[in-house]
């Protein structure tokens, strides 16, 4: 708070003090809102991460093929996420390859249905490295591998299992910038359930 005044000395010590208690009460209301914004942010995520965990339950209760429970995650983060596009990638470490085995979106088939594990790729590297890989436009970035045209933002997170890293789940948009930090958060969170 800043106090103007043409006069010279128009302040006195009793309007100082006066303001300076007005003014941690002012700085109390305005962390109490944030407060109440990080909650309240806070309350949606677990809302949100709740309703894709419960599609997810729901599909491995459903069924025990892979290749179902995989195309069910697919369209669960699609739907309960908000995302334009996700595949869902399971690796086969006898042939050191990566096979989708499930898309849900906007994009529809993938002229990538099978990856090299060691080749080129932004979902061979975050399964290579066990890490997030963010892309908030592709077309700067010398390890995306060009599929789907239409896409210009790409998120991929490993399925990390206590035993080593067993897929990704590969998410794209044809918007540049479109995974807020909010989305990885929660998307993250998703991933580790997936995964287990």
């Amino acid at each position: 708070i800043n106090l103007d005044s043409r006069k010279p000395r128009a302040f006195s010590p009793n309007d100082v003090e006066k303001m300076r208690a007005f003014a941690d009460q002012a700085a109390n209301a305005f962390r109490n809102a944030q407060l109440f914004d990080e909650l309240f942010r806070y309350a949606d995520e677990l809302t949100v991460l709740y309703r894709g965990m419960s599609v997810l339950f729901t599909a491995l209760q459903d069924s025990n093929d892979i290749s179902e429970v995989a195309m069910r995650v697919a369209d669960a983060v699609v739907s309960e996420f908000h995302t334009m596009d996700c595949g869902v990638l399971i690796v086969n470490p006898e042939q050191q390859e990566i096979q989708r085995l499930g898309r849900a979106g906007v994009f529809g088939a993938s002229t990538f249905n099978i990856l090299d594990l060691d080749g080129p790729g932004l979902v061979p590297d975050a399964i290579r490295t066990k890490q997030v890989v963010y892309v908030p436009d592709v077309r700067a970035d010398e390890r995306y591998l060009a599929g789907e045209s239409r896409t210009r933002s790409e998120l991929v997170l490993p399925l990390v299992t206590p035993s080593g890293v067993i897929g990704a789940l590969d998410l794209q948009s044809p918007q540049l910038d479109a995974f807020s930090a909010r989305d990885q958060r929660v998307l993250e969170s998703f991933a580790e359930s997936a995964a287990t």
